[in-house]
């Protein structure tokens, strides 16, 4: 119960990533492009006292000293760094290096968000699909194969087992085989000890590769004899 919780959650917990790092690239951008009047110099790093940098910079003959909005792991007292300033308030200034942890945090931040947006879709489109099957596919009852773990996936370290079924279409006479849904305990036991043969598959009879195999029964420990 608790990988299936897990399982239901990762697309939360990549949401929340993606959005994070998607927030702080726009803080950071804010910070360096909502500069008016912006101009680029050079300044030069004077002192690094634990994360604050601070800099001194020339703007019309004129010497400042400010603390910049930033820290690297390449600074170092004496470097020659690019900065923005605002031309009429020199005291604001950010470090042309921010422009980096910007494209760093944003191109993070897409790739989680993107990633959970397809498993979301993924989701609800199993699930439509599942609920459209169960109310205008054809009920078939396919051969128990075998019981496998999906190692191509894993939550908490766990990999989910999938029920392997086949079926002989008698119109063509061709063999089909199918694949459950991830399931987070090993019910082969429970196959061997109920002398389960079938599976209840519902397919779509224009696609067949639109299908449902209907393990929940078993998973619940709860074996409903439907060939009957």
């Amino acid at each position: 119960m608790k990988d299936k919780v897990l399982d239901n959650l990762i697309w939360i917990i990549f949401f929340i990533v993606g959005m994070t790092f998607s927030l702080v690239a726009l803080f950071f951008g804010y910070s360096m492009f909502n500069i008016e009047n912006k101009t680029q110099g050079v300044a030069i790093i004077t002192k690094m006292d634990n994360d604050e940098v601070y800099v001194t910079y020339e703007v019309d003959g004129k010497e400042y000293n400010n603390k910049l909005n930033m820290r690297s792991s390449s600074f170092y007292v004496g470097k020659e760094i690019k900065i923005y300033y605002n031309q009429e308030n020199p005291n604001i200034v950010v470090c042309d290096d921010l422009k980096i942890l910007i494209y760093i945090f944003l191109g993070i931040g897409l790739v989680f968000l993107l990633i959970s947006v397809v498993i979301i879709f993924y989701k609800i489109k199993s699930s439509k699909l599942k609920k459209y099957l169960k109310e205008h596919g054809k009920l078939i009852f396919a051969d128990y194969v075998d019981v496998v773990l999906n190692t191509s996936y894993n939550v908490n370290g766990r990999h989910p087992y999938k029920v392997i079924c086949k079926w002989e279409n008698p119109i063509d006479n061709k063999i089909y085989m199918f694949t459950s849904k991830n399931i987070w305990v090993n019910i082969s036991v429970i196959i061997s000890d109920r002398d389960i043969k079938t599976f209840p598959v519902y397919i779509n009879e224009d696609n067949i590769k639109e299908y449902f195999v209907d393990v929940d029964d078993v998973i619940k420990n709860e074996i409903v004899d439907l060939t009957k």
